[in-house]
């Protein structure tokens, strides 16, 4: 579904015949802030995971992120085919710092605040690859639309329709909305969460047991 469908659905389903309440720029804003909603409801989405390369100069431990990410899955150095161990606390990191000058091949890596820090710093300028859950983009009418699986898109609009039945200070409405919203939140999240990985058992052969 696009973001101009779901415009024309909140619109069609809000009692505003005239449209004279909320103009598509209004309507727009809350589409985009029910996606918020929902983005902010899970850090584990799939749909908001991506992947990006992180450049580290030689002798330096630091590189920058990309912009508004939030978690990192794995950090690989493709050059050495290493995937690096994340420090396993806050604090473990500094067992190395009076390390911090040693060079050679970044076995380990930390995030501080924007930047990805690796241990020991690389020898020679070094790219790693990236995999990151980082924000969406904001919906635009006619050029970007959600992320999130087409079957799972009446929440934002619920949401939508929630949040603009509150500000016209229709509660019975507002609250059907959201409760809506919540149902199918829930069903977004029993999809998208769970383990995406098939598991099959282990065939065993006892022909000889």
């Amino acid at each position: 579904m696009t973001t101009a469908s779901l415009l024309a659905r909140v619109k069609a389903r809000f009692d505003d015949p005239d449209q004279a309440i909320y103009d598509d720029a209004s309507w727009v804003a809350y589409l985009n802030d029910a996606y918020k909603w929902v983005a902010s409801s899970s850090p584990y989405w799939p749909f908001e995971e991506t992947r990006a390369t992180v450049s580290v100069t030689a002798g330096a431990n630091a590189g920058d992120l990309p912009t508004g990410c939030t978690q990192v899955n794995l950090v690989w150095d493709q050059t050495n085919g290493i995937v690096l161990t994340p420090f396993g606390n806050r604090k473990q990191h500094a067992q190395y710092l009076p390390y911090a000058t040693e060079q050679g091949t970044a076995w380990w890596y930390r995030l501080f605040n924007d930047t990805l820090e690796v241990y020991p710093a690389p020898a020679a300028t070094t790219s790693y690859t990236i995999e990151y859950f980082g924000p969406l983009a904001t919906l635009v009418a006619g050029s970007v639309d959600p992320a999130i699986p087409e079957v799972h898109q009446g929440v934002i609009s619920e949401y939508a329709l929630y949040l603009a039945y509150k500000d016209d200070d229709d509660d019975g409405n507002a609250q059907a909305h959201k409760a809506e919203a919540l149902e199918l939140l829930t069903r977004l999240a029993t999809d998208l969460t769970a383990n995406r990985t098939d598991s099959y058992q282990d065939v065993v052969d006892d022909a000889y047991c």
